[in-house]
Formats: C-alpha cells, sequence, structure tokens
C-alpha cells in the first residue's frame, strides 16, 4: 500500500499526536484555486476541526495516530454497523499519520461526522479490544448511552444541533428534557444490529 503525501511548507514543522490536520490549496498570502494543494492546517480542538469540516468541502483528512489502531477500530465499527461502503484509511509518509477519506455514510450528515471525529480519538486507545477503547475516551463515556443508541441501528439524528457531545452528554440530555428516541431514528438501510459497546 503506498502511503500518502502529507502537503505541507515546512516538513520539521511538529505534528501533535490526536491533531486533525485538513489540506488547504493555493498559499498562505493568496488563494489560487487551480494550483495544487499547499499545506495542511492542523487542529487540536476536535470541534474546531469539525467546525472547518462542516464548511469546507473536503472529503478527507489527515488524522495523527497510528494507521493499525485508526483502520483497525473503523473496520470494527462500520463492520457493526454492517456498512455496504467502507471508509478508507491509509499510512502517510509522516510517522503515525493516518488520510482518512470517511464514507458517505458518516459525510451525510453532520452529527455523524462528529461522531466520527470521536472515534478518531477512542482510536488512540484501541488495542484490539473495542469496549476497553471506548471506556479511555472522556467523549464516548459520556455518551455511551446514544453511542449504543446509535450502533444499534438508529443512526439518522432529527435534532437541529452538529455536535455529538453537545447534544448527546448524559446530563445535557436529562437537562433539555430531550430523549434518544426523539432525536435518533433507526435507518431504513441498516439491518438489526445489537451491539452494546459497554456492557
Amino acid at each position: 500500500m503506498k502511503n500518502v503525501t502529507i502537503p505541507t511548507f515546512n516538513r520539521r514543522m511538529k505534528i501533535v499526536l490526536g491533531q486533525f490536520g485538513m489540506v488547504r490549496w493555493g498559499n498562505r498570502d493568496g488563494w489560487n484555486f487551480d494550483a495544487q494543494p499547499q499545506f495542511t492546517e492542523w487542529f487540536n480542538c476536535r470541534d474546531s476541526f469539525h467546525y472547518a469540516w462542516d464548511h469546507g468541502k473536503g472529503k478527507a483528512f489527515f488524522y495523527a495516530w497510528d494507521y493499525e489502531a485508526v483502520s483497525g477500530l473503523i473496520h470494527k465499527v462500520e463492520s457493526k454497523l454492517n456498512l455496504t461502503f467502507r471508509s478508507k484509511i491509509r499510512p502517510c509518509d509522516w510517522q503515525r499519520v493516518s488520510w482518512v477519506k470517511p464514507c458517505g455514510f458518516w459525510r451525510r450528515q453532520p452529527m455523524r461526522m462528529s461522531l466520527f471525529s470521536i472515534l478518531m480519538r477512542v482510536a488512540m486507545h484501541y488495542k484490539g479490544d473495542i469496549e476497553a477503547a471506548f471506556e479511555g475516551d472522556p467523549y464516548a463515556q459520556t455518551t455511551k448511552d446514544a453511542i449504543n443508541y446509535f450502533m444499534d441501528g438508529h443512526c439518522r439524528y432529527v435534532g437541529d444541533l452538529t455536535g455529538w457531545y453537545q447534544q448527546f452528554d448524559t446530563r445535557l440530555l436529562k437537562h433539555n428534557k430531550q430523549t434518544l428516541e426523539q432525536l435518533l431514528k433507526r435507518s431504513n438501510h441498516l439491518g438489526e444490529i445489537k451491539l452494546a459497546f459497554f456492557g
């Protein structure tokens, strides 16, 4: 498998593990939309990345973590969801950076993409045990009821927000007097899925 090249101005730039990277076109002084991708903008904050992704037109991004862990976790999740078309994940020319192209299922709704970005964080704890990986991430922990409900086939979000944590944190759901049944509906294209990450 050929490694993906990361566009950047300074190859000596330090990438922090857990960062998200989005390719920017043109250059820093002016935009040339006929040009090749020139540099990669890196985000420490998952929410900032999600906002930029939601307002951009990209279909792939970089994530600063091991290819084996990222691809292994996403493969297991998408297998449990029984997705026909799967996300594409490849190693990069920089050590411990993965190129990630979420499949259409995730890109179809901003809320799903928000969950997908949480899965990137979960991958940092993945060593073959999917439940242990989810237990190691604070965003997954505080939204575990919603993740289980989502993985049970209720994948169509009908609310107004775009952030998974802001919508499905257990305390916020209770405070806003909302239920998972109101916000997540069963997707017709998914079969019966039985999974409980947290037992």
